[in-house]
């Protein structure tokens, strides 16, 4: 799919909600985290230390290195179902009991988009590029 991505990349500054993109070229971002769609469940939350939750690696490098875009990359290799780990960051912005920094932008990222390839809660939550 052909978009322009200086405007991709001024809809990102915005940061008004996540942004679902039809084959993303990575090369033209710098600074992100990416986040596999066919990651772990358990990546997406935090875990305890002792009585001290802590967030995921993910997040404490992307708060610690002031990084303000996260790309879930290849959403729809996985299935629908299990599109819905997700639901969490894309709705609240949140990771267990970590919010996301203000500042910090989402782009979905997936070789097919459309309602057929993405769980309709997700798909929801997304404006489409």
């Amino acid at each position: 799919m052909s978009f322009d991505i200086d405007y991709l990349k001024q809809l990102v500054k915005c940061n008004v909600c996540p942004i679902l993109v039809c084959d993303l070229d990575l090369s033209n971002f710098k600074n992100y985290i990416c986040i596999n769609a066919d990651c772990d469940k358990l990546d997406l939350i935090g875990h305890f230390e002792g009585d001290k939750e802590v967030a995921p690696n993910w997040l404490s490098n992307l708060t610690k290195n002031n990084i303000q875009l996260i790309v879930i990359d290849d959403l729809c290799k996985i299935s629908k179902d299990e599109q819905l780990k997700f639901y969490e960051l894309l709705k609240y912005r949140k990771v267990g009991v970590f919010e996301l920094p203000k500042n910090c932008a989402i782009l979905v990222n997936s070789s097919k988009v459309g309602k057929e390839y993405i769980n309709k809660q997700i798909y929801s939550l997304v404006a489409k590029i």
